[in-house]
């Protein structure tokens, strides 16, 4: 038979759960609004530093939850991040 305060442990964990997945399409959508916002052609170090803080705060939280470090994460990012110019065309000329 389950405890009470296992079975509350549960409800809790799975509410919690529920709200992350719920907070993190919300940061998805604010992302994305952010960067509609931001001008290229006026970009700045502010704009720069806010999403330079968002994902610093993004790492930490993978830190916590997954038990990696921070250099495993940085190249992960580095090996999976699109290229700014956009996917090399390997099938071109020379």
């Amino acid at each position: 038979m389950t405890k009470p305060t296992d079975r509350l442990a549960m409800e809790t964990y799975q509410r919690r759960a529920a709200d992350n997945t719920i907070l993190l399409d919300l940061l998805r959508l604010e992302l994305s609004a952010h960067a509609e916002q931001t001008d290229p052609a006026r970009i700045d170090w502010n704009r720069t530093g806010d999403i330079g803080h968002v994902r610093n705060e993004l790492i930490e939280a993978l830190m916590f939850i997954s038990g990696r470090e921070r250099l495993d994460i940085e190249q992960h990012l580095d090996q999976t991040r699109p290229s700014p110019q956009g996917p090399t065309n390997t099938n071109a000329p020379a």
